[in-house]
């Protein structure tokens, strides 16, 4: 159970850091003065 747990909470954390940079990329790409400061 407790493996299972782990699993589950390690691919959230991915898609979670997949979320994060996905959002960071399209600022940059859509604002690239506020992504240089």
């Amino acid at each position: 159970m407790a493996d299972l747990l782990s699993t589950v909470l390690a691919k959230a954390l991915v898609l979670l850091a997949e979320a994060i940079v996905t959002r960071l990329v399209v600022a940059m790409i859509r604002s690239p003065r506020a992504a240089a400061a």
